[in-house]
């Protein structure tokens, strides 16, 4: 088996450029190398400045026997350059798939243009793997991309049985072209920390949670579960790493 991948990749000070779907291929692809896998990563990055933290984790890959590729899409303060700037970047990516065209391609998280591209490239095994249960499904629902979409990406991936479900109701993709296969994490072999570091009785409950602070993330409903619960302490961090709490 023979399969590339793309991934589209940004960085800015201050923020974590790797979350699930990142961190997740970062598991995924030497797991594949070690199987045997002939796999690459054709990594995207978007931006104009420096990307240490995205640097040093694809040599990371590479270390691991991954082979990775770097394209660049230059970003612009003008409209019409960040336009430039997009087209030039989906030329790189298609000469750079044209000799890919025997490969099984992979796409993560770009949904609008990337399939497109690829198919123009002359790709015909494109699997594209569905990280989110994006709101924007829903409001595309039954439009003319879902039924270009479905007519060039040959099967789906989905990370859960939530996403799976959304993306049956809203693209009209059969179910036999999508397919549910959960994220690998490697479960630590010691706990980082103990209860007795944080004054936590082992009567206690302990919910951790793990994910990006957004709105898709509906930590609201954590919180009011959180608060259904009689003598509950909430510890949550903030960025300089100190804890605020609230009953």
């Amino acid at each position: 088996m023979r399969v590339t991948h793309v991934l589209y990749l940004a960085e800015s000070p201050g923020s974590n450029p790797l979350s699930g779907a990142e961190n997740h291929l970062w598991t995924l692809l030497p797991a594949l190398v070690r199987a045997g896998v002939d796999v690459e990563l054709v990594a995207v990055l978007k931006g104009s400045g420096e990307f240490p933290i995205v640097t040093e984790r694809l040599g990371q890959l590479g270390d691991q026997g991954v082979i990775v590729t770097v394209l660049r899409r230059r970003r612009s303060l003008w409209s019409i350059g960040e336009k430039v700037g997009m087209l030039a970047s989906w030329i790189d990516l298609r000469r750079y798939l044209r000799t890919r065209r025997d490969r099984i391609l992979h796409i993560h998280l770009e949904f609008k243009y990337t399939p497109f591209v690829s198919w123009a490239a002359g790709c015909r095994r494109i699997v594209f793997s569905l990280h989110n249960d994006l709101p924007v499904y829903r409001e595309m629902a039954g439009g003319l991309w879902f039924s270009l979409l479905n007519r060039v990406v040959t099967h789906y991936i989905a990370i859960s049985e939530g996403v799976r479900r959304l993306f049956l109701e809203t693209s009209g993709v059969k179910i036999e072209r999508i397919t549910t296969i959960y994220y690998g994490v490697r479960p630590a072999a010691v706990a980082a920390h103990s209860r007795s570091e944080f004054g936590i009785p082992e009567s206690r409950y302990v919910v951790g949670f793990v994910g990006r602070l957004t709105e898709q993330k509906n930590l609201p409903v954590m919180l009011q579960a959180f608060r259904a619960r009689s003598q509950l302490i909430l510890s949550v961090p903030d960025r300089n790493g100190r804890n605020w709490s609230a009953m």
